[in-house]
This record gives structure tokens, C-alpha cells and sequence, in this order.
């Protein structure tokens, strides 16, 4: 499964250029993989967003300022897709989350 060390580490160095709310739907998918009632096909999805917005070969590079994660976007549309498998205490795991990072 998932286990996220490079997950984290990305977290770690783009979180507060991603924003509150991209980071909190990414915080989505992250645990949809790991909830077990999620079929076997929403973790994929998940997983294949999650895996291309770390991924060190992007189509826009992150780094640019202003336009680096629009290419990331790939995240909020797997987001739309499993919308029903995130469950409320999933959401709610994922602000509480970004609530610990920002405050």
C-alpha cells in the first residue's frame, strides 16, 4: 500500500504553496488508500493522483511560481471522481490535519 514517505516529504516542502484546500483534498485521496472500506479501484485512482502530483517528472515543474502545480489539477479531478467514497471522517481527518499545519 501507500506507504507515503515521499508523499510526506512533498507535503513537507510544497504544502503551504499547494494552499488549505488543495491540500486538503490531496489529504483526501491520501486517505481513501488507506481506508478499508474503500473498493480496491477508488485506492487506484487515488494512488495514481497521488503518485503523479509527487512524481519528480512533471509536465509544468512546481518550482515555477504562480503556475508550477496547475498540472496538479489531476488531483482535484480524482477528487470529483471518489467524492463518494470520501467519507465524513475522512474529510474531517484531512482539516483537522491541514489545522494542525496552519493553525
Amino acid at each position: 500500500m501507500f506507504s507515503g514517505y515521499v508523499f510526506w516529504q512533498f507535503l513537507k516542502r510544497y504544502g503551504a504553496r499547494i494552499g488549505r484546500g488543495l491540500l486538503e483534498q490531496v489529504l483526501c485521496l491520501y486517505y481513501i488508500c488507506h481506508d478499508p472500506g474503500a473498493p480496491t479501484r477508488a485506492k487506484a485512482i487515488a494512488l495514481g493522483a497521488l503518485g503523479y502530483l509527487v512524481a519528480p517528472l512533471d509536465v509544468i515543474p512546481d518550482a515555477i511560481v504562480g503556475v508550477g502545480f496547475t498540472d496538479d489539477a489531476v488531483v482535484a479531478g480524482a477528487l470529483l471522481v471518489l467524492e463518494i467514497h470520501v467519507t465524513p471522517e475522512i474529510r474531517a481527518k484531512a482539516a483537522e490535519t491541514v489545522k494542525q499545519w496552519f493553525g
